[in-house]
């Protein structure tokens, strides 16, 4: 029963499963028995040649029940579940706002298993803490830090305190 079209076989004619208005069974097209696929040309279903991939366009949503193999990929809508780039590369948690990097279960808005190299200027909670890469100065407190390292507020050093000048200007200096 059905359609079949075998290798010596060409069909000349769009292939469509329809289905009626409250029909209650889905009238799917089937590809069964076939090979998963490892490349652009292989699986069981390919479009284009063998040497060139072609396209698939399609209306409405795709589930993939395993892997998506892709040299690029690009979403232009809105992706509406989580993401996961190379099994646990970049993680995308879309339920709670959060972006793992070498995690595949971010705990934090941005949790990052690894070093972390910012090209520009990094700010903390506004003004918080800020760190000019330009001028390489750190803000505690302020993020327009006048020295290498400028604090707004109290400091607190529970260890010695070096200066390599030694000397150490204030205009109130409480030593005990």
């Amino acid at each position: 029963s059905g359609f079949r079209i075998t290798a010596a076989a060409a069909a000349e004619d769009d292939l469509q499963a329809i289905t009626t208005a409250g029909a209650t069974t889905s009238r799917a097209i089937h590809i069964t028995n076939a090979t998963q696929a490892t490349s652009s040309s292989t699986g069981a279903l390919r479009v284009g040649d063998t040497g060139a991939p072609g396209g698939i366009g399609v209306t409405g949503n795709v589930h993939v029940g395993d892997t998506i193999t892709t040299q690029d990929l690009s979403v232009s809508g809105e992706i509406v579940s989580n993401l996961a780039v190379n099994t646990d590369d970049l993680f995308v948690d879309i339920v709670n706002s959060r972006v793992g990097i070498g995690k595949t279960e971010p705990t934090v808005a941005l949790d990052v298993v690894g070093a972390v190299n910012a090209s520009g200027n990094v700010a903390v909670d506004t003004n918080t803490l800020f760190v000019d890469s330009v001028g390489n100065k750190v803000g505690v407190g302020t993020t327009e830090p006048g020295a290498t390292l400028e604090v707004t507020g109290n400091a607190y050093v529970s260890g010695d305190l070096e200066t390599d000048s030694n000397i150490l200007m204030s205009s109130n200096v409480f030593i005990k």
